[in-house]
């Protein structure tokens, strides 16, 4: 049923756009499934959440998937339009306007199922091990600006096998994306576990350069947009598409 109601919201989308070039360009990462990734329908689910909103508030976006920092420099640079799917972080805000958010996601830490440690309560307790991150990407609760040993990457691969080959003892990431990318690149999720507790949750946003000329009315009609697909059953749709659990924040 789920599929149905889909397939019909998704027909509903491209025959508004028939005929519509798009006025808006945003970018994405290339590789963050199941939320932004050409493999995957609609080349993600935030990505078609961006697109639907837009399209629910009269507007047409086409979404440009490039490696996360550069996205984040095109944007700045007014190359793109707007980044989607980005954290709140206070150097970004000093950049970039934030839309209401989206979307809610967990990072977690991840280790080899054999490593000593099975939990942890501070981020004291987690000197003395390396912590492999993934250049650009931001984490909650100001976890990356802890006094902690961390190593960057630049791409979530990478990030993983320098994990898999013992090159760092844990990485940081967003939990869906990194074992969807661990599974693509034939990695075997039981040489693997999450180290208790999630180091927390953080908020996806459409993101737009403040000096933009067109910066405020691009975050309004997303917002707009927005919450009509919550009102209209789209929102839902798209994420049972996926087969996720509806999370809406509010802002």
């Amino acid at each position: 049923m789920y599929c149905r109601l889909f397939a019909v919201v998704l027909v509903g989308l491209m025959m508004m756009s028939v005929g519509r070039a798009a006025d808006i360009v945003i970018a994405n990462d290339d590789a963050w499934p199941p939320f932004s990734h050409a493999d995957q329908p609609g080349q993600g689910m935030a990505n078609m959440l961006v697109i639907a909103a837009f399209q629910a508030s009269g507007r047409e976006a086409e979404i440009r998937l490039l490696p996360w920092s550069r996205a984040l420099v095109s944007a700045r640079l007014h190359k793109v339009d707007g980044v989607a799917a980005a954290f709140r972080t206070p150097e970004r805000e000093e950049v970039y306007l934030y839309s209401d958010s989206f979307w809610e996601v967990r990072g977690v830490l991840l280790v080899q199922a054999q490593f000593p440690l099975v939990r942890y309560e501070y981020w004291d307790e987690l000197k003395g091990f390396s912590i492999g991150v993934i250049q650009d990407n931001a984490a909650p609760l100001g976890f990356l600006e802890a006094d902690l040993d961390f190593r960057s990457a630049p791409t979530r691969v990478s990030n993983l096998r320098k994990l898999a080959f013992g090159r760092v003892d844990m990485i940081y990431d967003v939990e869906l994306p990194m074992f969807n990318t661990l599974d693509e690149i034939g990695l075997e999720r039981s040489d693997f576990r999450v180290l208790e507790p999630p180091v927390g949750r953080n908020r996806l946003h459409l993101i737009v350069a403040k000096d933009h000329p067109e910066g405020a009315g691009i975050i309004q009609a997303f917002n707009m947009g927005l919450q009509r697909i919550r009102e209209n059953g789209t929102y839902s749709n798209i994420a049972k598409r996926f087969q996720l659990p509806v999370v809406s924040p509010i802002d």
